[in-house]
């Protein structure tokens, strides 16, 4: 609460000929690439946990370890392990006449960056989610003649639904407040909250990233707000 109190104070403080429209738009820039990066997150979490609760091979289990380590690896250092194959890319792509950089400083190469380090958000939740689905609703399910891929999206889907949300939740969190990464690999012009606040805050303009970094814990508010919801709910229904 003290941290949000002193911001809003030097919020108070800001000159009113802050542009407010400009905020915003790196409010949408934030809340774009959290939204963009937690849905590929998901879909790629669903497919790993059902490959994993599927098939039983020991490479299945070391790829599916491989990606949680994503999470570990510091946000500058991905992003410039990423850098250097995606400009080796857009080399081969000038050499066939492309003029314009097609993977370097886009937005694909922001949302491949926050997949990298943190689809293993995702993923706990999810396979978290899957391992409270007994194996028998599986085997009746194929019994009564459903292929996996039916089973997949006519039964655990259903009741997937709140694992899917807490790792989407977690995710855009996640992003919205993700610094190096994006200060590397953001397209030019296309500044997020947590850019901005650290580019005032580098200048000393303490009243200024005062705006964004409110906006920043106040967009990160609900998602927050929403998984102890969905906790409270989980807590009510295991009572049950």
């Amino acid at each position: 609460v003290l941290p949000v109190l002193i911001l809003l104070a030097l919020v108070v403080d800001v000159d009113t000929s802050i542009n407010w429209a400009r905020s915003f738009q790196w409010a949408y820039h934030s809340a774009l690439l959290g939204g963009m990066a937690a849905l590929v997150a998901v879909v790629l979490a669903v497919f790993l946990a059902y490959v994993k609760r599927q098939a039983h091979v020991w490479w299945v289990t070391a790829i599916y370890r491989l990606i949680s380590l994503g999470y570990g690896v510091p946000g500058a250092i991905l992003a410039i392990a990423i850098l250097l194959p995606l400009a080796t890319v857009d080399r081969f792509t000038y050499d066939m006449g492309w003029q314009v950089p097609a993977l370097t400083g886009s937005v694909l190469a922001l949302v491949y960056a926050y997949n990298v380090r943190f689809t293993s958000a995702a993923l706990q939740s999810v396979d978290s989610g899957l391992q409270q689905i007994t194996r028998h609703i599986d085997e009746s399910a194929r019994i009564l003649g459903r292929t996996p891929r039916q089973v997949l999206w006519h039964v655990h889907l259903p009741v997937l639904r709140g694992s899917v949300a807490t790792g989407m939740l977690l995710v855009i969190v996640d992003v919205i407040k993700e610094l190096p990464a994006t200060l590397v690999l953001r397209p030019f012009d296309f500044d997020t909250l947590a850019v901005v606040s650290y580019q005032f805050a580098s200048d000393e303009r303490l009243t200024e990233a005062a705006v964004p970094a409110l906006m920043i814990v106040m967009i990160a508010l609900v998602p927050i707000l929403l998984l102890i919801r969905q906790g409270a709910r989980q807590a009510r229904s295991g009572k049950q």
